[in-house]
């Protein structure tokens, strides 16, 4: 049975199962590169993509890199499954701040 939580207007809702989400690493790239892709198809822009897994590859791990990467992967994903979806981020800083 899925718990349920109460919602600040009274209804409630499934808890969704744990996943496993971690860093990108190395070998993930191309995956990620497919989800990007399947960002751009869905949003309809898929033909601005220019970006490929080397371009990410030289992003994510060069060093002192700013961009990051997780990937999400469902609880019950076999160990041999692609990831299900993607954060990428970067760090910024305000010299105003």
């Amino acid at each position: 049975m899925t718990p349920l939580t109460p919602t600040p207007h009274g209804s409630e809702r499934a808890l969704p199962s744990a996943s496993l989400i971690r860093r990108a690493e190395p070998h993930d790239l191309a995956a990620l590169h497919r989800l990007v892709v399947g960002l751009a198809r869905y949003e309809k822009l898929e033909d601005q993509v220019v970006s490929t897994a080397e371009d990410f590859e030289r992003a994510l791990f060069a060093p002192a890199s700013a961009v990051e990467a997780v990937l999400l992967w469902p609880h019950d994903a076999p160990p041999e499954s692609e990831p299900v979806a993607f954060a990428l981020f970067f760090h910024n800083f305000s010299t105003f701040l």
